[in-house]
């Protein structure tokens, strides 16, 4: 309920601000964290509408994440896994490799990108417990398993290279 008091100039916020993903973040994650039964269904349904305005015209994995969690509150796994397996295409596309001197800042985007893969993990890992999720789920959760790995060599690569 933080934000509560600044939600009108948070969504004042245009798209074509380059703080409109970072305001649509806090926007939905106070949301998310609502507990009043009375308004958490529609504060979460209100959280993922304010994230996919965000997410079509910019890309953050946080967003994916926290539209995952909100999915995962509603009980929706499979917009769960949708939204996973989304990221997850993301994730995939990142270089793993760079010119030399550039392996600081990669390592930083690697290293980013594999906090936000591990969480979203632990969300697939929730949501596939949930009694309708489909086969999805174990598609989404192998290919995480792989994702996670893949990154990790690379960010041993990178760091054994920025030592030498």
């Amino acid at each position: 309920y933080g934000l509560l008091p600044f939600e009108r100039e948070l969504a004042r916020v245009e798209p074509q601000d380059p703080w409109y993903a970072e305001a649509a973040l806090l926007r939905a994650s106070w949301r998310i964290h609502i507990d009043s039964p009375d308004y958490r269904r529609a504060m979460l349904k209100e959280a993922i509408r304010i994230i996919d305005r965000a997410l079509s015209s910019y890309y953050s994995g946080r967003l994916y994440l926290t539209r995952a969690r909100a999915a995962y509150l509603l009980g929706q796994s499979e917009a769960v896994m949708e939204t996973a397996s989304i990221a997850a295409g993301k994730y995939e596309h990142l270089p793993v490799t760079t010119p030399r001197g550039q392996e600081p800042r990669l390592l930083h985007r690697l290293l980013t990108a594999r906090s936000e893969a591990a969480d979203m993990f632990a969300i697939v890992t929730q949501a596939a417990k949930i009694p309708a999720t489909g086969p999805q789920a174990k598609r989404v959760h192998n290919r995480y398993t792989m994702l996670l790995d893949r990154l990790d060599a690379a960010i041993t690569r990178l760091r054994q290279t920025s030592t030498e």
